[in-house]
């Protein structure tokens, strides 16, 4: 089974390589590369077409940043469908143009922009792939700012790519410091809606849960990042015999993760142990996690919203690579008060991130009290 992964991986990255290296073959040249300091800068565009949630909850601070640097300039970003949320409710961005996926609509992407006429773009992304080298020289911007990896002709500025090597908000700092931007401040950014808020606090008055609140989520876009649930019950039973013991906990997970944990909280035998399937939606998720005093996450996208809202966390990365480049460096968690637990062991070849110790867990719990 792992041969078969490792395969369909390969053959993944193949296929993306060669959209690439034709892509790039067509698209990937510009006849002006402008100097920056000889642009009248009016508008802005941030294009971040992954549609992943913790990417988007981190590039949240370049929206704020850009309007305390000039309130007048246009700041407008890309996103996707399931990133939406995220920054429907943000108040430093001017438009927010939804990308679909597909050949079509692609093109129809490309128009929409180019119409813009924009002065500068931010090519966030560290991969960069076939449609944004598109999207790039048809939509013709004066200035194009991205990350040296491939040394694009597109791009016009090139970030250093040892910028890789640390943490993605001090790398979108250094994007803005393209500007002139110093010392911008780099906390995340992220709106709850107030009826989101208001639901949150509805359900959780309902419960007669208060203040105290841990939330846990165990789930992560990888599946190999996930947490078992076998490993769940050993992290709320390490809670019980902490100074954490009269907390109510919430579970939250994916939809299509309902029926298990309906069933895991139903067959527990924990006080104060909650699922509610009605926080469905990331935002809601946001909204509870800013209410919380401590959330426990796997290596995923709650961790930067649990960053964007300050509350003390506990997170699981595998430790799976050279030491700067783990994860947990790259996109780790930015709470004041935070531990960080690692995985090392290896099941079926995967670094597996359900090896890591208990007894690891306990004196992270005992470490936060005593920051806090």
């Amino acid at each position: 089974m792992n041969f078969i992964r490792r395969l369909n991986h390969a053959r993944i990255d193949f296929g993306r390589a060669l959209a690439l290296n034709t892509a790039r073959f067509i698209f990937d040249r510009k006849s002006r590369h402008p100097r920056l300091q000889d642009i009248d800068i009016q508008r802005i565009l941030v294009l971040n077409i992954g549609d992943k949630i913790g990417d988007t909850t981190v590039c949240t601070l370049m929206y704020r940043e850009l309007h305390r640097w000039n309130p007048d300039v246009k700041v407008d970003m890309v996103c996707g469908r399931q990133t939406f949320p995220l920054v429907e409710n943000n108040p430093y961005i001017d438009d927010i143009i939804v990308c679909k996926k597909g050949f079509f609509a692609t093109i129809f992407l490309a128009e929409k922009l180019r119409r813009k006429k924009y002065d500068v773009v931010f090519d966030v992304r560290e991969l960069t792939d076939a449609s944004t080298l598109y999207l790039l020289k048809r939509m013709a911007g004066k200035v194009n700012v991205g990350f040296d990896r491939n040394k694009y002709a597109l791009h016009d500025i090139l970030m250093d790519d040892g910028l890789k090597k640390i943490h993605v908000a001090e790398r979108y700092g250094e994007l803005l410091r393209v500007l002139g931007i110093e010392n911008p401040n780099l906390a995340y950014d992220l709106h709850v809606s107030p009826q989101d808020r208001n639901e949150i606090a509805a359900l959780l008055k309902q419960a007669a849960i208060d203040a105290q609140l841990i939330v846990i989520n165990a789930y992560a876009a990888a599946r190999y990042r996930n947490i078992s649930l076998g490993r769940v019950g050993e992290i709320i039973a390490a809670l019980q015999r902490s100074v954490w013991r009269n907390y109510s906990v919430v579970l939250v997970g994916p939809p299509a993760k309902r029926a298990e944990l309906r069933q895991f909280v139903d067959k527990s035998r924990a006080d104060k142990l909650y699922y509610f399937p009605e926080i469905s939606s990331i935002m809601r998720v946001a909204a509870l996690i800013g209410r919380a005093r401590l959330v426990i996450t796997p290596d995923t996208s709650i961790v930067h919203i649990a960053s964007a809202f300050d509350t003390p966390q506990i997170c699981f990365y595998r430790h799976d690579g050279a030491d700067d480049l783990q994860n947990a460096i790259r996109w780790g968690p930015r709470s004041r008060q935070h531990q960080v637990i690692y995985a090392r062991a290896r099941t079926h070849g995967e670094v597996d991130i359900n090896t890591f110790r208990i007894e690891d867990v306990q004196r992270a719990l005992d470490k936060l009290v005593e920051e806090m």
